[in-house]
């Protein structure tokens, strides 16, 4: 009786964990399955989303502006010019970004105040910035290890994830969900 017990707690572990993984809402953008074809000389989609440095004054709508050219990914962070909510002075935009099957040679600082910081640890980065009125970001160089690798970001707007503010790449596609990943073949 005692081992059905014990068998019983262990399943109740189980199931909360996979309600936690489920509910973690971690969303895959951008990446062909298993099951897809692509066929030799058309474009691959792992990226058409994340491509290509917006064409537009990060500082009009504000937010987190995220994309990638070759293997160097550029995240700015930007308060508009007229700050409604969510965006009250000194906004915080915090989180951390994480390389799977790839190495993160580089990191550079863009137009970044001193009270801001950007740390790397092995294969994530974690940042915290206050934005006042200026655009601000860092780039990150990733030397890829397979022929393809990916990157999760966790990207906050005051403590909280908001994927309305994010936008991703020239046609600033915005995520279903945050965490997001996106992966990448890493011959360009």
């Amino acid at each position: 009786m005692k081992q059905n017990g014990i068998i019983l707690k262990y399943f109740h572990y189980v199931m909360l964990l996979i309600i936690l993984v489920h509910l973690s809402g971690c969303a895959t953008i951008a990446g062909v399955g298993e099951e897809e074809f692509v066929p030799p000389g058309f474009g691959l989609p792992y990226d058409r989303y994340i491509q290509g440095e917006p064409r537009i004054d990060m500082k009009i709508e504000g937010g987190i502006y995220y994309w990638k050219t070759a293997n160097t990914w550029h995240i700015r962070f930007a308060r508009p010019y007229s700050a409604p909510r969510p965006f009250p002075e000194g906004t915080i935009f915090s989180g951390h970004i994480r390389v799977e099957d790839g190495i993160i040679i580089d990191v550079r600082r863009f137009n970044v105040s001193p009270l801001n910081e950007i740390k790397r640890l092995g294969d994530t980065i974690s940042f915290k910035f206050e934005i006042k009125d200026a655009v601000e970001g860092f780039d990150f160089i990733i030397q890829p290890v397979l022929s393809q690798y990916c990157v999760t970001s966790d990207l906050r707007v005051q403590g909280i994830h908001a994927p309305e503010l994010i936008r991703l790449g020239e046609f600033m596609h915005r995520p279903d969900g945050v965490p997001f990943k996106i992966c990448v073949r890493s011959f360009e």
